[in-house]
């Protein structure tokens, strides 16, 4: 079959067979140029925007979930309440000796 006017087996300017074609040079004619580069670069955008979105998923979800509390070691804590009174009664036993020294006006 020929075109209208033309004969079909001549080569048409700009067509496959005359070689201007753009099949499988990564562009496309005209309008087209640069269409497959933008999708390319639209879905590999999409596919970071759905991995930072589940990155966020995950650290919500730890930041959510409940923590386990510390294990206890009473030998220490019985070691700071000890360690608290001992340093309380020192200081109290400091500010005792102040109050006597301002009460009888004596100077160190």
């Amino acid at each position: 079959m020929g075109r209208a006017g033309g004969d079909s087996t001549a080569p048409v300017p700009g067509s496959f067979k005359d070689g201007g074609g753009e099949v499988n040079r990564g562009t496309l004619p005209g309008r087209f140029a640069g269409a497959i580069r933008v999708s390319m670069a639209d879905e590999k955008a999409m596919q970071a925007v759905g991995r930072i979105e589940r990155a966020l998923a995950r650290i919500e979800a730890a930041a959510s979930a409940p923590r386990p509390a510390p294990p206890r070691d009473d030998s220490e804590l019985i070691e700071l309440r000890q360690t608290h009174h001992a340093l309380r009664g020192k200081v109290e036993g400091a500010i005792a000796q102040i109050d006597r020294l301002l009460a009888t006006g004596e100077r160190v």
